[in-house]
């Protein structure tokens, strides 16, 4: 969903670590261990930067239960994400609602969204 620039941008700025100092990232483990997946968020957990489960555990409730920790951990009404084109149905069944329209940033193509928290 990206072009070669845009994917180029996302894959620098995610090998950079000090993009992240004060970023928190949840990561959700099966029992021997493996990486399930990961959600990370900035801002003070306002605004969702990285969000994935690996192929294997999808459908089982791990994208879920990681969304479900960080809104219990947050201290914020609401949450923002720049979802993919391909993650924006994924946000809708999390609860999530288009926030602005599709935009192209250098090749990074993206559906600003938005999600309530009724607390």
């Amino acid at each position: 969903y990206y072009t070669e620039e845009g994917a180029n941008r996302f894959l620098d700025y995610f090998s950079d670590a000090e993009n992240f100092e004060e970023d928190v990232f949840y990561g959700a483990f099966d029992v021997n261990g493996e990486l399930a997946g990961v959600i990370g968020a900035t801002n003070g957990l306002s605004h969702i930067i990285a969000f994935y489960v690996r192929k294997k555990f999808m459908k089982k409730g791990v994208g879920k239960a990681l969304f479900n920790r960080l809104s219990e951990d947050s201290e914020n009404s609401y949450v923002t994400v720049n979802a993919s084109p391909y993650a924006v149905g994924i946000y809708e069944k999390l609860g999530f609602i288009e926030a602005g329209e599709t935009q192209d940033d250098e090749g990074k193509i993206y559906t600003p969204m938005m999600c309530v928290f009724h607390r």
